[in-house]
């Protein structure tokens, strides 16, 4: 396998290609298969075909103590663009189609915070690379990435000519650093949007659905009953636990219905919050349909470190940032979405799901991220606070681009620290259910979309500070 590796590594001639080489070097180092040891890392340092400021960052993460050079920044570009130079109208016709938008909205911040001529410096590189390697631009559809139905879902594609514009990106990172038009943790930051993953995620590979995920029966009339037996499942489920954990997040397909040409006609979509209830006073009726709402608006938890794993100690966050209120009523989640600053575009559907981790604020101690046996753990010292497992929804070969991923996302809780945290801040625990369902008549119609919610546990007590 070894010699196969490096026979291939010799043909990555763009930097984002030796960045994927890298990327699947280190996961074998993370999974221990014991396939390449120090020597070959040393090895790596010294043969990097494409260097750059992400292939350094990488093999810095898992080089320890083996010495790894900073490289040369002002060799990893093509020179400064001439002032008379012309940005081609395939550059700015493109530039956001064949590689996600996002790129180009962080190149168009840099500019707007002093580093003039950014994307004049990207399109140069693109040039170069072409011209390098002998590369005709081809005309893809200019927004192939965007489902006009659905404009807020987009599809990831690996194509040729995204290395080129990826590897011109990080060229053109190279060169802002070596003018002095950015500092060294920008560059970094602004390069971690190109790693494929988020190291600590990707190891929490699939595992069995949960025995409590509904199963629905099959329909013996034209009645659709999927709510009211999903209703009816997940109360059942939430009344009970396991191993002493309670569900503190889920989210996955429950259950998809075929038309006669074996088209996806309609699809329903679950998700489980588990929420922290207290009531200040009452002022009408609680409105799940709003808590629902404020909960897609809550900024996910950000670990603040220039790395390609969030593995290690979780950055608190401040639990009054994810407050919520209703009708006099406030809730505050159990569990958080991590944010990765790697863009992870091999785990797009992981990413769509979340990677969820117990909230820190809920935390006695400080809470520590690590992967173990395929699945995300929170602990405190030896205690796991929350365990997170992803499991595949197989019912379909062929998944539609405008429905949620088939993935399912599953976090619990320690109930003993959660019965804890209920005492010290006077509050009680109820859960808020939400059940999506997307429907079409014709193969080529859009979805349409509905959704039906439910609180279970709901608290009527008004509770004194």
């Amino acid at each position: 396998m070894k010699d196969y590796y490096w026979a291939w590594l010799t043909t990555r001639i763009f930097e984002s290609q030796s960045v994927t080489a890298i990327v699947l070097f280190y996961r074998c180092r993370l999974f221990g298969n014991q396939v390449f040891d120090d020597g070959d890392l040393e090895r790596l340092i010294d043969t990097v075909p494409a260097p750059s400021a992400l292939s350094w960052k990488l093999i810095n993460e898992m080089s320890g103590a083996i010495e790894n050079p900073e490289p040369d920044y002002a060799s990893l570009y093509s020179g400064n663009v001439a002032r008379d130079y012309k940005t081609p109208d395939y550059f700015t016709d493109y530039k956001r189609s064949l590689l996600p938008p996002i790129h180009d909205i962080h190149a168009e911040t840099l500019e707007g915070r002093g580093v003039r001529g950014f994307r004049r410096q990207w399109a140069y590189e693109v040039e170069c690379l072409y011209e390098r390697e002998g590369i005709d631009a081809r005309y893809p559809y200019a927004h192939y990435f965007i489902d006009r139905a659905s404009p807020t879902r987009v599809s990831i594609f690996d194509l040729p000519q995204s290395e080129v514009f990826r590897s011109a990106y990080l060229r053109a990172l190279a060169w802002a650093f070596n003018n002095g038009y950015i500092d060294k943790p920008q560059m970094i930051f602004h390069a971690l949007s190109f790693c494929p993953v988020e190291f600590c995620s990707w190891q929490a590979g699939t595992t069995k659905k949960p025995g409590f995920w509904p199963v629905l029966p099959a329909n013996e009339d034209d009645i659709d009953r999927t709510p009211e037996h999903v209703f009816q499942l997940i109360y059942d489920s939430l009344s009970s636990e396991v191993d002493g954990t309670i569900l503190g997040f889920a989210s996955a397909p429950v259950s998809v219905c075929f038309d006669k040409q074996a088209n996806v006609e309609s699809f329903y979509d679950l998700t489980i919050h588990a929420l922290f209830q207290k009531n200040i006073e009452r002022n009408g009726e609680i409105e799940p349909e709003e808590v629902a709402d404020q909960l897609r608006r809550l900024r996910s938890a950000h670990n603040k470190s220039l790395s390609t794993t969030l593995a290690g100690p979780l950055t608190q966050v401040d639990i009054n940032d994810h407050a919520i209120t209703s009708a006099g009523s406030v809730f505050v989640p159990v569990v958080l979405s991590l944010r990765a600053d790697p863009i992870a575009r091999w785990q797009s559907k992981q990413m769509y799901r979340g990677i969820r981790i117990a909230a820190p604020y809920i935390a006695e101690q400080q809470p520590l991220l690590l992967a173990q046996e395929s699945r995300l753990h929170v602990k405190c010292e030896d205690t796991i606070l929350s365990e997170t497992v992803y499991w595949d929804f197989d019912q379909l070969d062929f998944w539609p681009a405008d429905l949620p991923p088939g993935l399912g996302v599953c976090t619990t809780v320690s109930k003993d620290r959660i019965e804890k945290f209920c005492e010290e801040h006077n509050v009680s625990l109820c859960w808020l259910v939400q059940l999506n369902f997307y429907m079409k008549n014709a193969e080529n119609d859009t979805y349409l979309e509905e959704s039906f919610y439910k609180f279970y546990g709901l608290s009527q007590i008004i509770l004194p500070d």
